[in-house]
């Protein structure tokens, strides 16, 4: 297991310490030493290789996510984005937009939600799903929205 202390979490979690992954990313004569502040997801990845060896795929991939490219040259500031994970055997799904983030445990009624503002707690140490039931209901509703193109790249016969 990984330890990304003193984030809350580890390895195969949706809490911080289980999703930030540190990356280097190096190209002599293109990309300038620094920091990406931006969350980037693992998805980011494949649209920016392409776009980078200018391939564009011959039908739609239906990939989650998008070129980061311009995030990682500092031509660009994040733009707000939803960011959506899902834990093992879909044990739980977490959705981040802006600092904002959403963790639900388990399903329907008896799901557990948790809500966390990275922005003041980067540790995830203070649920405000009690105190914000407002912002609960909302990043609910964008979760399923996104949760809806699960797998939808999977042929289906």
């Amino acid at each position: 297991t990984g330890n990304n202390a003193p984030l809350r979490g580890q390895k195969g979690d949706l809490y911080e310490g289980g999703i930030r992954v540190p990356t280097i990313a190096n190209w002599p004569g293109k990309l300038q030493a620094g920091k990406c502040e931006s969350p980037i997801h693992v998805t980011d990845w494949m649209p920016t290789i392409c776009e980078l060896a200018r391939h564009t795929p011959s039908k739609n991939l239906k990939w989650d996510g998008a070129n980061v490219w311009p995030l990682l040259n500092g031509t660009a500031k994040r733009e707000p984005r939803r960011l959506y994970w899902v834990a093992p055997g879909f044990r739980a799904r977490a959705l981040r937009v802006g600092d904002w983030k959403l963790i639900e445990h388990g399903s329907g009624d008896s799901s557990k939600i948790e809500l966390f503002d990275l922005a003041n707690d980067p540790n995830e140490t203070t649920n405000l799903a009690s105190q914000m039931p407002e912002r609960v209901t909302e990043l609910r509703k964008q979760l399923n929205e996104t949760a809806q193109a699960d797998r939808d790249a999977v042929a289906k016969d």
